[in-house]
């Protein structure tokens, strides 16, 4: 049976759309597969760079890691080493003292023994010297109560960067051996001081202690530094090292540790009682101001006065916006009057500046003030020399 013209035109017409609406989405399957393909190869790319980014840090932290754990260990290892020195040297000690207790005591003979000595009435005795009996050092016992009045005094002072680990054995003038700790403001260690000998030295009108170790060494980060300013013997020992205490006191020290110090710094300050120090010092002060020009000296403290000689005395000097630039520490200080001027004498002395002490050239230290007026210092009765 043969198609009716029609229904072919139909069935022709409902083909092309067919087909025309399957190359349409044909087309559209095409575009977007076409697109996916073009834009696929440029994020692998991109995410390929940030694992390769993230995998460098990775690497860089592990690395620092390493780093870390391994100067963690290398000062774990310094640490123990200076903990096993000091056991070391404390069981050292301790079998020293074992030794000393253990001893045998032999018999003497009586044909050898010496006679005493005959005794004297007890009006016939000397009274005692109290300046003697107060700088007696104390017994091998009393090691430990120095211990904790060096501490104390230390503290008073806010001295925290010096802690006292162990005293040894108390001298006329001295105390040793001994191991000071140095620490930072955190409390953290810095350095060990170990010395044979620790004494102390002071300025009245200086205001300040000063703790000497004679004959030591430094120990920081592992390394073993001598001190310096003398010789250095097998052991790496030697020379001096000075902590200065500014700003102190010296007169509880003095009272606390007399033992510790020279026989003449515990000697009175010598003043004939002829004119007040207090006095002297004000007057010396109007007439240092009158002479400045670009900042002027200030005396800052007099121990004592005889005759025409000052004693224990400290002079400043201020730059124009009154800030200290030095200071003079003396023994002795005299005022003599020059043609121009007056001059005056420092003996027995140093320059102290905030990073440096430095003593007199020879002993001596001469300072002139040429605007000074000599009968204006007689009239404020400064003592001059004649």
């Amino acid at each position: 049976m043969s198609r009716s013209p029609v229904l072919a035109w139909v069935a022709c017409g409902v083909g092309t759309g067919l087909l025309c609406a399957c190359s349409q989405e044909q087309q559209e399957s095409s575009a977007s597969v076409v697109t996916y393909v073009s834009t696929q190869p440029a994020q692998v790319a991109s995410a390929e760079g940030e694992v390769a980014r993230l995998q460098a840090q990775v690497e860089d932290l592990r690395s620092r890691l390493v780093q870390a754990e391994s100067a963690l260990q290398a000062e774990t290892e310094r640490r123990l080493a200076r903990e096993k020195e000091w056991l070391e040297y404390t069981s050292g000690i301790a079998k020293m003292e074992s030794l000393a207790q253990g001893l045998p005591k032999f018999a003497v003979d009586p044909a050898v023994q010496p006679k005493p000595e005959p005794s004297t009435s007890e009006t016939d005795k000397p009274e005692p010297d109290k300046t003697e009996t107060n700088a007696v050092p104390p017994s091998q016992a009393d090691v430990t109560a120095v211990t904790r009045r060096l501490r104390t005094l230390l503290s008073a002072e806010q001295v925290a960067g010096v802690d006292v680990m162990e005293l040894g054995n108390v001298q006329a003038d001295h105390v040793g051996p001994v191991v000071l700790r140095i620490l930072d403001a955190n409390g953290r260690l810095l350095s060990v001081l170990a010395a044979d000998r620790l004494r102390l030295e002071c300025s009245r009108a200086g205001r300040s202690v000063t703790l000497v170790l004679e004959h030591g060494y430094e120990r920081r980060n592992g390394e073993k530094l001598a001190f310096t300013g003398g010789a250095v013997d097998a052991d790496g020992r030697g020379g001096v090292r000075t902590i200065v205490i500014p700003d102190c006191d010296p007169r509880p020290w003095l009272e606390g540790l007399p033992f510790l110090f020279r026989p003449e710094a515990l000697e009175p300050v010598p003043h004939d009682g002829s004119i007040s120090v207090e006095s002297l010092r004000a007057a010396l002060n109007v007439k240092l101001r009158e002479d400045q020009l670009i900042g002027h000296w200030r005396v800052d403290g007099i121990g004592g006065v005889q005759r025409s000689v000052l004693y224990e005395v400290a002079f400043s000097q201020l730059d124009e916006k009154g800030n200290i630039v030095r200071t003079l520490v003396a023994d002795k200080a005299t005022f003599a009057a020059l043609s121009k001027g007056v001059e005056v004498l420092l003996e027995g002395g140093a320059q102290v500046k905030v990073d440096s002490t430095v003593p007199f050239l020879d002993g001596r230290y001469r300072l002139v003030l040429p605007r000074a007026d000599a009968e204006a210092w007689r009239a404020a009765r400064i003592p001059l020399l004649e």
